[in-house]
């Protein structure tokens, strides 16, 4: 087992519900970066997958 990645925990930092602003890397670091990114990744994917859910609702509720 290695050190943990930030990406990874900036991935599950966001799964958690915690703020962009609780990353606990100093400022202008790689590992900043690579955490922020991480959490930036994270919730891109979940607006798009509630923006399918959206649509799919839409297309379900509409009458024929």
């Amino acid at each position: 087992m290695g050190k943990p990645d930030p990406r990874d925990e900036g991935i599950d930092a966001y799964c958690l519900k915690l703020p962009r602003s609780a990353c606990p890397y100093p400022l202008l670091t790689k590992k900043r970066r690579s955490w922020l990114q991480g959490w930036d990744e994270s919730k891109g994917i979940d607006e798009e997958e509630q923006e399918a859910w959206s649509f799919l609702r839409s297309i379900l509720r509409s009458p024929n």
